[in-house]
């Protein structure tokens, strides 16, 4: 970079001693105006950079090219990237992974090592393959109601204390089949008619009822129904 200086002199204090005349001023260097660049030198470093390069200059650059400029570099030099205002930023498909293996949807598929390109079906894994969803366009997916889970179940028609089962498990729902007289029924988590309690219910309800309760006990299952005229009950469990 050529930078043209300029002398500049300043005068400051004028005195008379003796006959003689003294003149204090100070001289020093102005910068004028930036002749030239010829090249940036970064501070603190040798690093120079070059002048930059218009587009036109083509492609197979080695220097000269700004960091805002859209180029990539190929491994030696650097190339204009591609595109038009059409397609955006041409992309070589050719040159994307190669696939390989079967294609062709079936049960029993292994998991796949390599790129599966075309594999855009449902497929649902077995825990050791994968296998194609069943369904169709009248009822849609096909659901295996077989394996749902089942509960047991225990009908209490009279006023009594009923361990409904020993040990941790699952109460589903009660059901108010026929409703009582002032009667209640207390669910217990518990082999005992005491302890910790589930829930105290109305069994004298207007109308049949069924309790959804869906809560998990660890200790038993054990309900106590009383009242003037019992009520007839339903337990669902697991």
């Amino acid at each position: 970079m050529k930078i043209k200086w300029k002398k500049v002199i300043e005068i400051g204090s004028v005195f008379l001693i003796g006959g003689f005349i003294i003149v204090l001023a100070s001289v020093g260097l102005i910068k004028s105006q930036v002749q030239q660049v010829s090249g940036l030198a970064v501070a603190e470093s040798n690093i120079k950079w070059n002048n930059l390069r218009d587009a036109s200059a083509g492609d197979n650059l080695t220097e000269g090219i700004g960091a805002f400029n859209l180029y990539l570099y190929d491994g030696t030099n650097f190339d204009r990237a591609r595109g038009d205002t059409t397609y955006g930023l041409d992309v070589d498909v050719t040159r994307m992974p190669a696939i390989s293996g079967s294609k062709t949807p079936s049960d029993g598929y292994s998991n796949p090592t390599d790129h599966i390109g075309t594999w855009a079906l449902i497929g649902m894994y077995n825990g050791s393959t994968w296998d194609m969803v069943r369904g169709d366009t009248t009822y849609g997916l096909d659901v295996d109601v077989t394996r749902t889970p089942s509960y047991s179940y225990s009908n209490i028609p009279l006023n009594t204390t009923i361990v409904i089962k020993s040990g941790a498990g699952f109460l589903k729902a009660i059901t108010i089949n026929k409703p009582g007289s002032g009667s209640t029924a207390t669910v217990y988590d518990n082999t005992a008619g005491s302890g910790t309690i589930i829930a105290t219910i109305n069994t004298a309800p207007s109308s049949p009822v069924t309790l959804t309760y869906e809560v998990a006990f660890s200790t038993g299952l054990t309900i106590v129904t009383a009242g003037t005229t019992a009520a007839d009950i339903t337990v669902s469990y697991k």
